[in-house]
């Protein structure tokens, strides 16, 4: 009898859940249930936060990793996408007891909310879990190397296990490298199987000549292994109150990790109680509390499980409230300029570049120098305005005719990639505007972490700043009045309204901007000059005394 792709899948899922109640069965009768139960009662709840938040940062973890695969195979949106995808993601594999179950649903999902191409989603998913598999793998053949070549206790050199010990990680991995092969090279069975080969193979020879590609997602891959490992141990931390030599036993719990993300049972339920008790119990570590911390190892899992449902309950409301917008919308590059002849010339050429800007339009402050003949000379529309950047950019708005406006100052260049970038924030329809990363051209040491600031002030008070390059809908730009028409702040007050009425978000490509504001008065001196302006601005002074401060008048 011939079994489909969709049987099988229900087969193998059916398998595991049997594996894992068989061993959740063992560990039952060597663990006295009473004892099981008093020793989760007093389990220390600031241990089991700790876990919480452990499994947080694998849940970054694997949106980095997705993130940059995403990237590569064309499907990429924004870093807050590809978290909120990969923690629903880890819904899906809990409810549908498996990663495919998850991958599909992921594929699913991004073809439904972010309008991508199937093959290529599918693409980037098998190719995200195949470096996931070679991480695990990585990891079984370092932590084989380290117990073959070093003494690990007293306790398995008395009871003889030091040969057994490497056969068991051994078959773990290849357990997992079997997987990764089948992967690899099994034959396609169906047009769809061999679709996804086809589109897997030219992603494959791209990325394998970049090193540092496959090391970032390799390294994020052990992180997460790691961490996934720690988590039995801060929930052991919560339970015990026997002397633990913690030191001796650091090394079972990678093994232990390891053992218990075999491909073999649902989520390593079972798998890691039966190796924990088995491993930790050559410490003689009770196996109430080794089995209680594996419950409560488990139930993070859960946990986050529950969270990324309600994500997805939360997304997909989102979705259906937003308006729909054009695929490929033009842009409009608008530029607030006074007396910019400098530097305007090589922001033209950088802009000019990107392929998805349809139109620049130049808000002259009254520049008396060759600003206005150099942007006339490049094709650019010019439209004179009160000088003030909050009142240039309002007037060059309001002519510009773009489905999406980009307000870019004259000293900030654009790379290459910044239409494709932007263009694939907006596939996401929650998204009203956002901004680029920035880095500044020749950083003192106190400019070299604005990648850092970017990050810090975008995610901890929802703000992007002007020379970051923002960009908006002109839809959400009229609905909350137009740009504002204030002499300094303007960003904030921008940032402010349209998070109001949606999204914001960073977008995978990073600008370059000039230092020259900080030359007069110093790194240090302007900073502390920003801070005091933006402090006097949330308490509420004007904005042209703000101005004055600002400019030292």
């Amino acid at each position: 009898m011939r079994w489909h792709s969709k049987e099988r899948a229900i087969a193998g899922r059916l398998i595991g859940l049997t594996i894992s109640l068989a061993l959740f069965a063992v560990t039952a009768y060597r663990v006295d249930p009473a004892l099981l139960k008093q020793t989760l009662r007093r389990a220390d709840p600031v241990w089991f936060l700790a876990s919480l938040g452990a499994f947080g940062m694998t849940t970054l973890g694997m949106s980095a990793r997705w993130h940059l695969v995403a990237r590569e195979a064309g499907v990429v949106v924004h870093a807050a996408a590809s978290w909120r995808v990969c923690t629903i993601g880890h819904f899906f594999n809990t409810v549908l007891f498996g990663p495919m179950g998850g991958d599909t649903a992921k594929t699913a999902l991004y073809h439904r909310w972010f309008r991508m191409p199937v093959s290529k989603i599918a693409t980037a998913c098998l190719f995200d879990r195949l470096l996931g598999l070679a991480a695990s793998v990585l990891m079984g053949l370092i932590l084989l190397g380290l117990l073959m070549g070093s003494e690990v206790g007293s306790v398995l050199n008395r009871l003889e296990w030091r040969l057994r010990t490497p056969h068991l990680l051994a078959a773990a991995t290849v357990v997992f490298a079997i997987v990764l092969w089948k992967k690899v090279a099994a034959k396609p069975k169906n047009s769809r199987a061999r679709l996804l080969r086809r589109s897997i193979a030219p992603l494959w020879r791209r990325l394998r000549g970049q090193p540092a590609f496959l090391a970032k997602t390799l390294a994020l891959g052990l992180g997460i292994q790691l961490i996934w490992c720690g988590l039995l141990g801060l929930n052991l931390m919560a339970v015990t109150h026997a002397a633990i030599p913690w030191t001796e036993i650091l090394w079972t719990f990678p093994i232990i990790g390891f053992i218990a993300s075999t491909p073999l049972t649902i989520a390593g339920a079972g798998l890691r109680e039966t190796a924990a008790l088995f491993f930790l119990g050559l410490y003689a570590v009770p196996a109430a509390d080794v089995a209680a911390a594996s419950l409560l190892t488990l139930l993070v899992y859960i946990a986050w499980a529950f969270f990324g449902g309600w994500l997805l309950w939360r997304e997909d409301r989102q979705f259906r409230n937003a308006p729909s917008a054009a695929l490929s919308p033009r842009i409009s590059v608008i530029i607030p300029t006074f007396n910019e002849e400098t530097e305007l010339a090589a922001t033209l050429d950088r802009v000019q570049e990107v392929p998805e800007i349809q139109e620049i339009v130049i808000a002259d402050g009254g520049s008396v120098d060759r600003t206005r003949s150099i942007a006339e000379s490049r094709g650019c529309s010019v439209v004179a305005s009160a000088k003030g950047r909050g009142a240039q950019l309002r007037a060059g708005s309001l002519v510009a005719k773009g489905e999406v406006l980009l307000f870019l100052h004259a000293d900030t260049w654009l790379p290459c990639n910044a239409g494709k970038a932007l263009l694939g924030c907006l596939r996401d329809r929650t998204v009203v505007g956002g901004a680029f990363w920035k880095i500044f051209r020749n950083p003192p040491i106190l400019l070299q972490a604005s990648r850092f600031k970017c990050a810090s002030r975008f995610y901890l008070g929802r703000l992007v700043l002007g020379d970051q390059g923002i960009f908006v809908r002109r839809s959400a730009l009229a609905s909350i009045g137009g740009f504002p028409n204030q002499p300094l702040m303007e960003e904030h007050v921008l940032c402010e309204r349209l998070s109001r009425v949606g999204r914001l978000t960073l977008a995978p490509a990073t600008v370059i901007t000039s230092e020259r504001r900080f030359h007069r008065l110093g790194p240090l001196r302007t900073y502390l000059r920003m801070w005091k302006v933006t402090l006097l601005f949330h308490l509420g002074v004007a904005p042209e005394k703000l101005r004055k401060i600002y400019e030292g008048d």
